[in-house]
């Protein structure tokens, strides 16, 4: 077996072995040797020198990216070294939200990010090997979340003064059947209307803010940066926000793939650096710490769709929980709307595809640290 010393147990022991010669008794002096026999030559010790261990190969975690304010904690845990820290080198493949779950379940990716929608929940029911772990964005309180946008026109021209005035008109989403969906129609039946009232028009979040400026459709139902995008352009005049009807909703969630829901200890690794980067990110957004921001702003320019610095100043920052449990009773009271749509055929349990005990284990450990 050999044995590897540190430099500091090296040198005592080079120290060591000069004082033991010093302190060895002196043999008699041989016969003097003739003057023309040269000088016998001083021994040269040489010591090998022994190579530092390598580094431990990083393990590669892959996981869906959007380029979204919501994924700050896993840029903000990236940027700053949180994923090294754990080991853990990250690579993030931009995918389209319906591209996710097949690159998922076929192992291309380890984590996927999405909302909570009818087709997840359908993806459980046929027993895909996929777990909600963690939060990734709700609505903070009354007075967060998702908006509401009227065409600034109508407005001022008397055309809108209440959510009841949408009637037969175009009303803008990027989905038919999510969690910001379900908003919408509940912010419609505080005024007496349903989504089947209005003119539900589908577009992708761009075509939206081009269809308010075009004059397309007459109101749209959007998240940071387009609600702030809108607003700041005069296209659009705020209407109210998802918090008002939904407070604490669920919408947007973190999956563990097979590979780490089997690979327990690399889950939690990624779990624990994850958790920092939103803290740190918290502390930088919502609480405005100077020198967070200092290090978490240039991070999101970076990583994320928006870059503009002015603008991101102005949005609302996403709410991505300090201890991020997914709120799973807002996820069972989706689950029924989806069921009396028909957009789901079959409940599910979903006490089999959450997965709180890595969440539950990380907050333990860093509250055990502080």
């Amino acid at each position: 077996m050999r044995v590897l010393l540190c430099p500091c147990c090296m040198g005592v022991l080079a120290v060591a072995f000069w004082v033991l010669l010093a302190c060895t008794p002196t043999a008699t002096p041989p016969p003097s040797l003739p003057a023309t026999t040269p000088p016998l030559a001083r021994p040269t010790v040489v010591v090998a020198a022994t190579a530092a261990p390598a580094p431990p190969e990083l393990a590669l975690v892959r996981v869906s990216d959007y380029q979204i304010l919501a994924g700050a904690g896993h840029y903000v845990a990236d940027a700053l070294g949180y994923f090294r820290e754990e080991g853990i080198q990250v690579e993030f493949v931009r995918s389209s939200p319906p591209d996710m779950l097949p690159l998922l379940v076929s192992g291309q990716l380890d984590i996927g990010i999405t909302s909570v929608n009818a087709g997840l929940y359908n993806a459980f029911a046929r027993g895909l090997p996929l777990r909600v772990v963690a939060d990734h964005g709700s609505n903070a309180g009354t007075e967060a979340g998702s908006m509401l946008l009227i065409r600034k026109d109508l407005v001022d021209n008397g055309t809108y003064s209440r959510v009841a005035d949408l009637r037969g008109r175009k009303v803008a989403n990027a989905n038919t059947a999510d969690a910001t969906t379900i908003e919408l129609d509940l912010l419609l039946q505080r005024d007496g209307l349903t989504l089947e009232d209005i003119d539900f028009t589908l577009l992708p979040f761009a075509d939206i803010l081009s269809a308010l400026e075009n004059r397309a459709v007459d109101a749209a139902y959007l998240q940071e940066p387009f609600i702030t995008i809108a607003l700041e352009r005069g296209w659009a005049v705020a209407g109210p926000r998802a918090g008002e009807v939904y407070p604490d909703h669920q919408i947007g969630i973190v999956l563990y793939g097979e590979r780490l829901l089997r690979d327990r200890d690399l889950g939690l690794r990624y779990m624990r650096a994850y958790v920092r980067g939103i803290r740190t990110y918290r502390h930088a957004m919502w609480e405005r710490d100077p020198v967070a921001r200092s290090a978490v702003i240039p991070v999101l320019l970076e990583r994320t769709a928006v870059k503009d610095r002015a603008l991101l100043e102005k949005l609302q920052p996403s709410n991505l929980k300090a201890d991020p449990f997914p709120n799973v009773q807002t996820m069972a009271a989706d689950q029924e709307w989806f069921l009396s749509r028909g957009l789901q055929p079959q409940r599910i349990d979903l006490a089999t595809v959450v997965d709180l005990s890595f969440v539950e284990q990380v907050v333990r450990e860093l509250a055990a640290m502080r």
